[in-house]
């Protein structure tokens, strides 16, 4: 294969030696952190669930027992991971607070889970965290960064910026294969596909939770008669076309920007009829997306096939 066919190669192992930004890790770090400090350190869902199991049984299994993660246990999960978020997000200890903050989301998520049965954020958020504890995210908008420029003179040592690049490639890959399996999972077993293809599931839900809906508070009523059957099953088509596309970003980044339009376009229509929960968490895993060029630490790739042919050998100053 000639250069020019070479470079033109950009799938996601291609990218995985491809020059990175130490600002775009640093800016999913801080996206991450504010997504988890808002929406799981600070709500009061273990409340909740801590007023339901009094009467009822786990509906899961857990290696973990049920009676050991009482309510005082996940309460104070869920301070030590605010204050390690709140940490992770200005980048002060970032090591030890990430791991922290990864622990008491998992535990309280799987607290959360076993008794109700939802997963949305520990879905998305888990592998996401366990990457960044591996990952060297506080290399620049950090108090971390900061303290290491005012002590040593080694603070602007090179380092190969591949190691700011694989982080953002598995973590993007995780959150596209997330969406690919929901779309194998409505296409098998066949009677389920077929069974989805009717649009009665999402008729059912829509129906359901008409007074829950966005639409049903803007419009005062249903936004069509939801009694016709083939809306819901054009909605139904668009779904599954949607979720399994999310495998294109792993074969090419040129259409990055659509793929995730459109998973924010299905998230925004599922909440307008009922279901909240995963726009905030699609719109905050938004900046895996973005092109570490951008960022201004990262040298561009040549032309508009955005490939890196500096090779491993790569290596640029870390950002302040």
């Amino acid at each position: 294969m000639n250069g020019m066919g070479a470079s033109r190669r950009d799938g996601f192992f291609d990218r995985l030696h491809w020059s990175g930004s130490a600002r775009h890790l640093a800016l999913i770090r801080i996206v991450v952190g504010l997504h988890l400090l808002q929406w799981v350190f600070r709500s009061d869902y273990l409340t909740y669930v801590d007023e339901m199991s009094a009467g009822s049984a786990p509906l899961y299994w857990s290696v973990i027992p049920a009676s050991w993660m009482t309510a005082s246990v996940a309460q104070t999960l869920q301070w030590i991971g605010f204050l390690a978020c709140t940490l992770m997000i200005i980048g002060l200890c970032t090591r030890v607070v990430t791991v922290l903050t990864t622990v008491s989301f998992l535990l309280t998520n799987h607290f959360y889970y076993i008794y109700t049965g939802n997963h949305d954020d520990w879905l998305y958020f888990n592998f996401i965290l366990l990457t960044l504890c591996c990952a060297r995210c506080a290399d620049a908008w950090s108090l971390d960064a900061w303290w290491r420029s005012t002590r040593s003179s080694a603070a602007g040592t090179c380092h190969n910026s591949q190691m700011y690049r694989w982080p953002v490639e598995v973590m993007m890959a995780w959150f596209c294969l997330l969406y690919v399996e929901a779309g194998i999972a409505k296409l098998f077993p066949l009677e389920h596909g077929m069974a989805w293809f009717t649009g009665g599931t999402i008729q059912s839900v829509a129906i359901t939770r008409l007074l829950d809906s966005p639409i049903y508070w803007w419009f005062g009523r249903a936004l069509f008669d939801y009694r016709l059957q083939w809306p819901f099953v054009l909605m139904a088509i668009v779904s599954v076309v949607v979720e399994l596309s999310a495998l294109i970003p792993l074969i090419t980044s040129r259409w990055n920007a659509a793929v995730f339009a459109a998973v924010m376009a299905l998230h925004i229509g599922i909440y307008s009829v009922g279901v909240p929960g995963f726009p905030q968490i699609a719109l905050a895993c938004g900046c895996l997306f973005l092109r570490p060029e951008w960022f201004g630490d990262c040298r561009p790739h040549l032309g508009s096939v955005a490939h890196d042919q500096r090779g491993p050998t790569d290596r640029l100053p870390l950002a302040a």
